[in-house]
């Protein structure tokens, strides 16, 4: 019985990883937009770090812009490893590097999982060389994730009197387009999200592996979950990053990309 339920996971664990591995990469920047914007900002950090710099990738996850930074001097922590070695674990609210280690830091959706933002910012301004670079993203709307270690979301204006209290000089801060950009993400999100709840147990306290415990609604939920993957994953998203161009305002968004430098 457990080896059939973890076949049961296993497949729906493939199936959820949805369409990304088989589209061309321009289409995957349409139907997964805030990504791309992530990684353009990474892009653009790449250009702005020199030859030899020290960098850290601060929560860095399976490091996956690593290869953005081959010319430099790249370093990775996170609170815990992951599926790559980090060069050390740590609480970024306490990181054990010096004053004025790094030319650049890059933070890219973390802040949202740290108890205390302020204290992170601080932690990098001071690990920061003079004129040392913050490039970090951050969510304003969404849902939760990495239950219960989601803490907070945040506006333009409250990153940046976070930013400004911590000593850092604002670049800029970009939305990550907008109202039709934020709906794409929920609709991304929807299938896996209603699925992982009639499939497997209470995860409200992030319990990993998910075990297999389907609810009574379970058989009914998932001829709907394959039905609306295609549309919420490819087509959805696909429409909604053309008409992000009709909102012009960006009050809505899914988050900012910031650029900052140390006083």
């Amino acid at each position: 019985m457990q080896m059939i339920q973890e076949c049961i996971l296993t497949s729906l664990r493939r199936i959820s990883h949805g369409y990304d591995n088989l589209l061309p990469s321009w289409l995957k920047n349409r139907v997964s937009p805030v990504l791309a914007i992530i990684t353009n900002l990474m892009y653009f950090a790449s250009k702005k770090i020199k030859k030899n710099d020290l960098i850290l990738d601060a929560g860095a996850g399976n490091c996956q812009y690593k290869s953005y930074f081959t010319h430099a001097v790249y370093e990775s922590c996170d609170i815990k490893q992951s599926a790559v070695t980090h060069t050390f674990l740590c609480d970024l609210e306490k990181i054990p590097r010096k004053d004025e280690t790094y030319d650049a830091i890059i933070n890219t959706q973390v802040l949202e999982h740290v108890r205390h933002p302020q204290q992170v910012l601080q932690e990098f301004h001071r690990i920061l060389k003079p004129n040392g670079k913050l490039f970090l993203s951050a969510p304003q709307e969404g849902g939760m994730h990495e239950i219960p270690n989601h803490y907070h979301n945040f506006t333009k204006y409250g990153l940046q009197s976070e930013l400004e209290e911590a000593g850092f000089i604002i670049k800029f801060i970009k939305p990550m387009g907008g109202a039709f950009l934020c709906l794409a993400g929920i609709f991304y999100q929807l299938p896996n999200y209603l699925m992982y709840q009639y499939a497997t147990k209470d995860d409200t306290k992030y319990a990993k592996p998910f075990e297999f415990a389907p609810k009574p609604l379970f058989i009914l939920i998932l001829p709907f979950y394959l039905l609306l993957k295609p549309f919420t994953e490819l087509i959805i998203p696909f429409l909604c990053y053309y008409l992000d161009k009709l909102d012009f305002r960006n009050y809505i968004t899914a988050g900012y990309v910031c650029y900052c430098v140390k006083k």
